[in-house]
């Protein structure tokens, strides 16, 4: 069974279709792309499987710490006969052989070996977790993507210091949460039916708190396989963190800090001391609140 789910993992693409033929359109015309979406939104599902049938591409999980994403496209490079390095034959040694010596190169002289194993090539590069990306890292992306086709996947798109000009250079898909419908295909395709009392108890549970997030579905629907939910009880207990509802509060915080201040230098101003004295206190109290309202948030 554990078996046939992984399967299906690999070769089923469920409600994806407009972003993929956008995202295979760009790779056609060698666009730099990047998805982006919430966490779970099945990004780099998405991106391995466009991929998938095309030959000379390279997949980097992580692009932090940018040393350990530079000697993974080298070890790429060198299964495929494309590294070189000055003063090494290359072509004749194992990569545990080779990774010690091409680990103690300084890292531009080492991207520097990379950068002409692609250049010319047509590889594809799919850098995943591009929320990783620094400001000091910036260099290096954009090397890459002068000689080769970059693909990635983030979460959030920073842009503090030279990464603005990077993210100008892809085109960006977003991936949104399943609508219901392909919510619910996906749904069966990894819950075990057998397994299940109430199907339709079962199915509007995960579907209302997975809110559509792909991964939620698949990790709230595989717990069918060593569980078995023959007690109503049992799916009303079903809970999945994307179904939580947070509420941030630093805006509230902030007005009610902001309307404190305020009052005590109004009744500075008229020589107001009662109301100068309420403030501060209020002030204090708020202080002393506020401290136990973020530590119980970073709790969460």
């Amino acid at each position: 069974m554990q078996r046939k789910k992984r399967e299906i993992s690999e070769t089923i693409l469920v409600g994806r279709g407009v972003e993929l033929e956008k995202l295979k359109e760009n790779i056609k015309n060698k666009k730099h792309t990047s998805l982006t979406g919430d966490i779970g939104t099945g990004k780099t599902h998405l991106l391995k499987y466009a991929v998938k049938d095309m030959k000379k591409v390279i997949y980097v999980e992580r692009i932090h710490p940018l040393k350990t994403a530079v000697l993974e496209i080298a070890f790429c490079l060198h299964k495929q006969g494309k590294l070189a390095i000055e003063g090494v034959h290359a072509e004749y040694l194992e990569w545990r052989d080779l990774k010690r010596k091409v680990t103690r190169l300084p890292i531009a002289e080492l991207l520097s070996c990379i950068l002409d194993g692609l250049f010319n090539q047509n590889y594809i590069l799919v850098l995943d977790h591009l929320e990783g990306l620094t400001p000091s890292m910036a260099f290096t992306i954009s090397c890459l993507m002068d000689k080769c086709l970059l693909l990635g996947a983030t979460n959030d798109l920073k842009k503090a210091g030279h990464l603005s000009k990077i993210w100008w250079r892809f085109e960006h898909i977003e991936i949104k949460n399943l609508d219901k419908e392909d919510a619910k295909v996906l749904l069966w395709l990894y819950a075990d039916k057998e397994r299940i009392k109430d199907e339709a108890m079962f199915e509007n549970k995960v579907l209302t708190h997975s809110c559509g997030n792909p991964l939620a579905i698949v990790e709230m629907a595989r717990r069918t396989g060593p569980e078995k939910f023959d007690d109503p009880q049992k799916i009303r207990d079903l809970r999945h963190d994307a179904g939580v509802r947070y509420f941030d509060l630093s805006p509230c915080l902030l007005f009610i800090g902001a309307i404190i201040v305020a009052v005590r230098f109004i009744s500075l101003g008229l020589n107001d001391t009662d109301g100068y004295i309420l403030a501060g206190s209020f002030g204090a109290f708020f202080i002393f609140l506020r401290f136990f309202i973020y530590k119980s948030m970073r709790e969460a």
